[in-house]
C-alpha cells in the first residue's frame, strides 16, 4: 500500500464557497439546507435543499467554459483550484495562474452524485 499526502484542500458547499467557510460554518453548528430559491418547488413534497449561494464561476473559467460545462463542473474546477492553490501548486495572486513544476504528479478525487442533470434537464425539455 503506497501512502497518500493531502497537502491542498478546496471546497465549494452549502456552507460556504471555501474550504475555510464551509469548515468554519460547520464548527459552527450552521446548517446548509435553505428554502429552495433556485426554482419553484411549490408543487414538490419537499421545500428546503442544499443551494450553494453566492458562487462564481467567473473567478474560475471563461465566459465559454461557463456556458458549455454543467454547474457541477463549475464547482468541481473551482475546489480542485482552492486545492491547488492551497498546495501551494498555482497561484492566482495574478490574472495569470502559475504552475509548480509538481503539478503533474498530483490527482483530485471528486465527489458527485448528481452530475450533470442540467444537461439531462435541457435535452428532455
Amino acid at each position: 500500500m503506497k501512502r497518500v499526502v493531502i497537502t491542498g484542500i478546496g471546497a465549494v458547499s452549502p456552507l460556504g464557497n471555501s474550504f475555510h467557510d464551509s469548515w468554519e460554518a460547520a464548527k459552527a453548528g450552521l446548517s446548509g439546507i435553505v428554502p429552495v430559491t433556485k426554482f419553484d418547488a411549490s408543487g414538490m413534497k419537499w421545500k428546503v435543499a442544499g443551494e450553494l449561494r453566492g458562487f462564481d464561476a467567473g473567478k474560475f473559467l471563461s465566459i465559454k467554459e461557463i456556458n458549455r460545462l454543467d454547474p457541477f463542473v463549475h464547482y468541481a474546477v473551482a475546489a480542485a483550484m482552492m486545492a491547488a492553490e492551497d498546495a501551494g501548486l498555482i497561484s492566482s495572486h495574478s490574472l495569470l495562474f502559475t504552475r509548480h513544476s509538481s503539478l503533474d504528479l498530483g490527482g483530485v478525487i471528486i465527489g458527485s452524485s448528481r452530475g450533470g442533470m442540467s444537461t439531462i434537464e435541457r435535452e428532455l425539455q
